[in-house]
């Protein structure tokens, strides 16, 4: 995946391959935020 956005001169990036599948978490895994896609987030500090 990143060198195949690297040989299209786009700036390498996560894709979303995994975004919508219900995958259980488990020891050893890369925990990822799910954050809009299109809507804006507002955090409160």
């Amino acid at each position: 995946m990143r060198e195949e956005q690297i040989a299209k001169k786009q700036k390498p990036k996560y894709n979303g391959l995994n975004r919508d599948k219900d995958i259980e978490f488990t020891e050893g895994m890369v925990l990822r935020f799910k954050f809009p896609l299109k809507d804006l987030l507002n955090l409160k500090t």
